[in-house]
């Protein structure tokens, strides 16, 4: 959900395109939380340093992906980065953007 509803800042999750739906509700989450870590300006994986430079909401809300995983953010992620190895690699927190995100940021 922290994937999917948002604030107006420009680190957030982009905004869907569409409206969430009760039928597909899970497939939009599942998108739109892939959407989010494969955003190289949000998230980063570095195979070669073993370096995963992740968002700060990652960090302010890592407890809340318990409940999915029965450990947190770190092996959620696991799901998007296959090569990802909580074990193994180190954490950076990434700055957080938080200009607003308006149609006047669109042009930079």
């Amino acid at each position: 959900i922290h994937f999917a509803v948002n604030c107006a800042s420009m680190g957030c999750p982009s905004l869907a395109k569409n409206a969430y739906r009760a039928n597909t509700l899970k497939k939009q989450l599942q998108e739109a939380a892939e959407i989010f870590i494969k955003n190289t300006e949000r998230n980063r994986f570095d195979n070669k340093s073993k370096t995963a430079y992740l968002s700060k909401i990652f960090k302010w809300y890592g407890d809340d992906f318990k409940e999915m995983t029965g450990t947190g953010y770190k092996d959620f992620l696991k799901n998007f980065a296959p090569n990802f190895s909580p074990e193994k690699w180190q954490i950076e927190w990434l700055d957080y953007d938080w200009n607003l995100n308006d149609t006047a940021s669109l042009g930079k």
